[in-house]
């Protein structure tokens, strides 16, 4: 009787429950569940406040919801993203960085029907086009193309070719070529940067990028080369030019089969010339 504690054999005097019954009295919790939650502290906490933060977060509730295969849930996020973009998010130098966010997400996207899909690319394309900086909007433009093009790599195949759309690809490429040709910095490294768009789309057989457009650009890079000065920038492009001739030339030597081997490159030595002033 003068025990203090309850003996070994008392349960009915032990503090908690069992192991037994602790995992049926946990309550479940659905996904759905789990993605409301977190849909209402973003809205709340976040978009307002910290709308960069909020876009990225976004983006990733909605990338996890697609895996899972919860259509109206990704939706909703890639929504709000573009709600916390629109309306809160006032720096003009984090606009192009969070759009180029939402473009790289939405080609990895696998889960959307066509309809919510073409209002999302449609959605991105417009902010795309309304960047401030042209070369910007040079950049931005030109990855939308791939938002027309999916990779096998990244998008499932029974969307690969309901989502292509090869004359709205040509058109992303050429707005871009357009706002690079008005840049007043950095104009002949926009004009390589979308020439490796388009090479990249020519090997992959896009019906819409012909050899006249490479071969076009090409000749007005190497016009442009002879303008650049020879400081460290005019070397950087003058190199990422050069390199982009010589993928080409590698592959017109290595395949047979490549569509590289319909372009002319063999002449071209631009890239390696110094400008005249350089050179007394």
């Amino acid at each position: 009787s003068s025990r203090v504690g309850p003996s070994s054999s008392d349960s009915s005097s032990r503090v908690g429950p069992s192991s037994s019954s602790s995992s049926a009295s946990l309550p479940s919790v659905r996904p759905e569940q789990i993605f409301v939650f977190i849909h209402q502290v973003l809205v709340s906490a976040y978009t307002g406040w910290y709308p960069s933060s909020a876009i990225g977060l976004f983006v990733r509730c909605a990338s996890l919801a697609d895996k899972l295969r919860m259509e109206e849930v990704a939706y909703e996020f890639m929504a709000q993203a573009f709600i916390a973009y629109e309306e809160y998010l006032e720096d003009p130098q984090g606009k192009p960085r969070e759009i180029s966010l939402i473009i790289g997400a939405l080609e990895s996207f696998r889960g959307f029907s066509d309809g919510n899909w073409n209002t999302l690319v449609q959605r991105a394309s417009q902010h795309a086009a309304k960047l401030r900086r042209k070369e910007d909007k040079a950049t931005v433009i030109a990855d939308c193309a791939h938002l027309y093009w999916p990779s096998a790599l990244l998008a499932a195949p029974n969307c690969q070719e309901s989502r292509r759309n090869d004359k709205k690809l040509l058109k992303c490429l050429q707005r871009a070529l357009k706002a690079a040709n008005e840049c007043i910095n950095d104009q002949v490294e926009k004009f390589v940067m979308i020439l490796n768009k388009y090479l990249f789309f020519f090997e992959r057989r896009c019906p819409t990028i012909g050899v006249k457009y490479l071969q076009g650009l090409i000749c007005l890079i190497e016009d442009h080369l002879k303008q650049l000065d020879d400081d460290q920038n005019g070397k950087r492009v003058r190199a990422y030019y050069a390199n982009t001739i010589k993928y080409i030339k590698s592959k017109q030597l290595i395949e047979s089969g490549s569509p590289c081997n319909e372009l002319e490159v063999d002449r071209l030595s631009a890239p390696l010339k110094m400008s005249r002033s350089s050179s007394h």
